[in-house]
């Protein structure tokens, strides 16, 4: 794989522990030359859901699906198979949505299919200032983050 080639694999994606300011970050990152695949708002609204592809909210929910099949799963085996054709259908969903940009608003799920997909994924994380980092919920809770690290609104 060349240097070209494996730059245009990777993927930019904008996650959160609930509402902490990726609309604003993505209108910033839009506004200098990221690519979401979509028109930059000129104006940011924050319940607008600017630079949220309209593909986002149907594919986290079969991710979220996917991934609660899964951990059930392990409790009761004979939900493997639904799981296993929801994880197919989530890493489906997920590689049509990257194909179409190389910057995204993301559930935190979707950079392990990513990964699996060929796409080299780059979380950038965003955190409201609520003390200790939560986490989305994929992710482990309970971490506390420095302070020095949050960046005030």
């Amino acid at each position: 794989m060349t240097a070209s080639t494996a730059d245009s694999r990777i993927r930019y994606l904008i996650v959160s522990d609930g509402r902490s300011g990726t609309t604003l970050l993505a209108s910033i990152l839009g506004m200098a030359g990221a690519d979401f695949g979509l028109p930059v708002a000129e104006d940011w609204n924050p319940s607008s859901g600017s630079n949220e592809h309209p593909d986002l909210v149907p594919t986290t929910e079969i991710l979220e699906k996917a991934e609660a099949l899964t951990a059930l799963s392990t409790r009761y085996p004979g939900l493997d198979l639904i799981a296993r054709g929801y994880r197919s259908r989530a890493k489906r969903k997920v590689g049509r949505l990257l194909e179409k940009a190389p910057y995204h608003k993301s559930s935190a799920y979707m950079a392990p299919y990513a990964f699996k997909l060929g796409y080299s994924p780059r979380i950038i994380a965003s955190a409201a200032n609520r003390g200790r980092w939560r986490g989305p919920r994929c992710c482990s809770s309970e971490r506390p983050i420095p302070t020095s690290l949050i960046a005030s609104r």
